[in-house]
């Protein structure tokens, strides 16, 4: 299989380099040592491996599912956190009337975005953790080294999607990057399209670390949990993140 090539290659690698820069007396003397870095090499090569192609995959339709269930809650969210909102959570007809606009983009975006955040994520947390950081550290770290490309491939579409929701007309995706591009200057256009991404990140590494570590907390760091049980859990991971994370989101909008 591909993984395992990839695998044989990595070890094959290392060995090479572990043997050229050893001193054939060390060698001779202590094979036993060799060989146990060797096999060691090839079980943090194999799981990593095995964990970013996981996550990648995973990451790709956990963000398919969540934009389609959670886009409409999300277009409700910016229009009441607009200044000078026009909506009101008395008005749920006027509120979540055409909720879908512009899931268009979010869905080109989200899903190679989401497949490269996972992917990402828990090949540095599988890297993190075979070198002894303790779990809660790995996962800090590894949320923040998947932050960067993650908004870097979503940012685009997050900054017309927005534009799209708190839109009154029947603006289309077409519209939304249209107008982004009618300075002429493709530079500032492209500046406009990565207008709030650092705003993006400093909202999501907290609330992404948040929900991670709680999450991690309530399942005790098991693994094939019931659905029931794993969905609980994650939902009140998310419940508690959103809320402390919330001011940051209203300044992203």
């Amino acid at each position: 299989s591909r993984r395992l090539f990839f695998s044989q290659s990595f070890s094959a690698a290392v060995a090479v380099s572990v043997i050229t820069s050893t001193p054939v007396d060390a060698i001779e003397a202590d094979r036993t040592q060799i060989q146990s870095q060797l096999i060691s090499a090839a079980k943090l090569s194999d799981e990593t491996l095995i964990e970013t192609i996981s996550g990648f995959f995973s990451g790709a339709a956990l963000t398919t599912t969540k934009t389609f269930v959670k886009y409409p809650l999300d277009t409700a969210t910016v229009r009441l956190q607009m200044p000078n909102t026009q909506y009101s959570i008395f008005n749920l007809v006027d509120l979540f009337d055409g909720s879908f606009r512009g899931i268009s983009l979010p869905l080109l975006s989200n899903i190679p975005g989401g497949a490269v955040f996972f992917a990402i994520k828990d090949a540095t947390k599988s890297v993190c953790k075979e070198s002894g950081m303790p779990k809660w550290m790995a996962t800090c770290i590894s949320v923040g080294v998947a932050n960067f490309p993650y908004w870097l491939i979503r940012n685009p579409s997050e900054v017309l999607k927005t534009r799209q929701q708190i839109s009154t007309g029947n603006e289309t995706a077409f519209d939304a990057l249209q107008s982004a591009f009618n300075s002429g200057n493709t530079t500032e256009s492209l500046k406009d399209l990565y207008s709030g991404y650092w705003e993006n990140i400093i909202y999501a590494y907290p609330a992404d670390v948040i929900k991670f570590l709680a999450y991690e907390r309530l399942s005790s760091g098991k693994k094939n949990l019931p659905a029931t049980e794993a969905a609980l859990y994650g939902a009140f991971s998310t419940a508690i993140a959103q809320f402390c994370t919330t001011p940051l989101d209203v300044v992203r909008n």
